[in-house]
């Protein structure tokens, strides 16, 4: 069998169209959320403020989440530097990984489009309903 015929384009579109509404004014982010962002600046610059999730390098004071929701988000700007774009970055790729997942889970519970069908409405519901 060749690579072609094993790979669904149904579910590659509908990754790329979740990439692009996802990542639709990623630059346009600013500060994300300037509260959330100060702690993940502080998490880029200690193991301590990164693993209690902390405001403050010295670990005072913690944010109103768990750390794990952070953890991502501080490992991104880690990576690429603290900017709007790359604390939301995280939050992309989890979008395009959920896309992924329902498209899996109704793989065997209905009909090839309206997997396809749903998968796109899912996208277009977290994008168009969460604020983006």
């Amino acid at each position: 069998m060749k690579w072609y015929q094993r790979v669904d384009f149904w579910l590659l579109a509908i990754l790329i169209l979740a990439l692009f509404l996802n990542a639709w004014g990623i630059w346009d982010a600013g500060n994300a959320n300037a509260y959330y962002t100060a702690a993940i600046k502080s998490m880029t610059e200690s193991w301590k403020a990164f693993w209690y999730g902390s405001l403050d390098p010295a670990s005072y004071i913690t944010v109103d989440k768990p750390p794990v929701a952070l953890w991502f988000m501080a490992l991104s700007a880690k990576i690429f530097g603290v900017h709007g774009w790359s604390v939301v970055l995280p939050s992309v790729l989890f979008g395009v990984a959920n896309s992924y997942l329902m498209f899996v889970l109704l793989k065997k519970k209905i009909w090839a489009l309206g997997r396809s069908i749903s998968s796109i409405l899912y996208d277009h519901y977290t994008n168009c309903c969460s604020g983006q």
